[in-house]
């Protein structure tokens, strides 16, 4: 194997490595996968599920660079991580526009076995970027991110039958292989045609999703509540992003840089969403964020009860 053989080159080695985390990634070992991404060097993650050496190499070259500008500016790490169909790629548009900075990810892999990247994460940590994240305070995570010394993490949720709802309905329009893929790693005893069918009934899916959601949610709770935790959680909510995005932009920016930022919250705000509507983005209204959650039928209502617990949901003011 190359990366065991002592006459390749380093720079070789490298390059199989990096590839090698996409079987790793395929096979569903996590730990491997981000192993290998370690070792390849390649930094900081894309924002994509694209294995590509040397795209790669040329991005993280210039995340690299506008990064430098940023800590220039002072702009410190802004770490953002949520639930997926949270509005999650809306609010880091915001503060990528709101800052001029990049966004990466310091994460691979599907949520929510997605792992940490120790390079990845040291390199974000630096400062001057945003991330967009979809993994679990586990133990593993959580060790990671202490030691690589980030100090303010934002967790951003959606109320989560609501988030496992449009991930249902978007089924239908996005391309079969993510599906297939889904159903493997959800161990749905179905055919994806089947899934992707308006008869297949929404209460299966909602139940893989909801186990996740809860897990997510439960994992950062049960983290900011340790009296050792080392980083500042603050949590915020999908509802509330569109509710009052005045107070809501004004908020997290204030986390992140001190109430005395200058970013014009609202203007940013509002082109953003006026780009989403124009693209088929209407559903980012605050009266309509949580449409879903009161239009599901009795079986998905009862796989709801049964996994999300009162307590959780009250933390989260649900």
């Amino acid at each position: 194997m190359v990366l065991r053989d002592p006459a390749q080159p380093m720079e070789t080695k490298r390059h199989a490595a990096y590839y090698l985390a996409q079987t790793h990634e395929y096979r569903d070992e996590w730990e491997e996968m981000a192993a290998m991404l370690q070792f390849s060097g390649v930094t900081p993650g894309r924002d994509d599920d694209a294995y590509d050496w040397l795209a790669h190499n040329g991005w993280a070259h210039v995340f690299r660079q506008n990064q430098l500008k940023a800590i220039e500016r002072g702009i410190p790490p802004i770490y953002l991580n949520a639930l997926p169909q949270s509005g999650s790629s809306f609010l880091t548009a915001f503060v990528t526009s709101a800052l001029g900075i990049e966004r990466c990810r310091t994460s691979k892999g599907p949520y929510p076995e997605a792992r940490i990247v120790p390079n990845w994460l040291a390199t974000f940590a630096r400062g001057g970027a945003t991330t967009h994240e979809h993994f679990c305070a586990s133990p593993e995570h959580i060790a990671a991110l202490e030691a690589s010394g980030i100090s303010k993490l934002n967790i951003h949720v959606r109320h989560p039958v609501a988030a496992a709802l449009s991930a249902i309905h978007l089924r239908h329009s996005q391309d079969i292989s993510r599906w297939e893929l889904f159903l493997r790693r959800s161990k749905l005893d179905c055919a994806a045609a089947d899934f992707r069918s308006a008869d297949f009934p929404s209460h299966r899916v909602a139940a893989v999703l909801l186990g996740h959601h809860a897990q997510f949610m439960d994992s950062w709770m049960r983290y900011s509540l340790r009296p050792d935790a080392r980083i500042a959680i603050r949590f915020t909510r999908y509802k509330d992003e569109f509710d009052d995005p005045a107070a809501f932009f004004d908020g997290l920016m204030s986390f992140f840089l001190g109430d005395r930022h200058n970013v014009d919250v609202e203007r940013v705000f509002f082109t953003l969403l006026a780009e989403s509507v124009s693209k088929g983005g209407g559903n980012f209204q605050g009266r309509y964020s949580n449409r879903f959650v009161d239009n599901i039928d009795a079986a998905t209502r009862d796989v709801a009860a049964s996994i999300l617990k009162p307590d959780l949901m009250k933390f989260y003011g649900y």
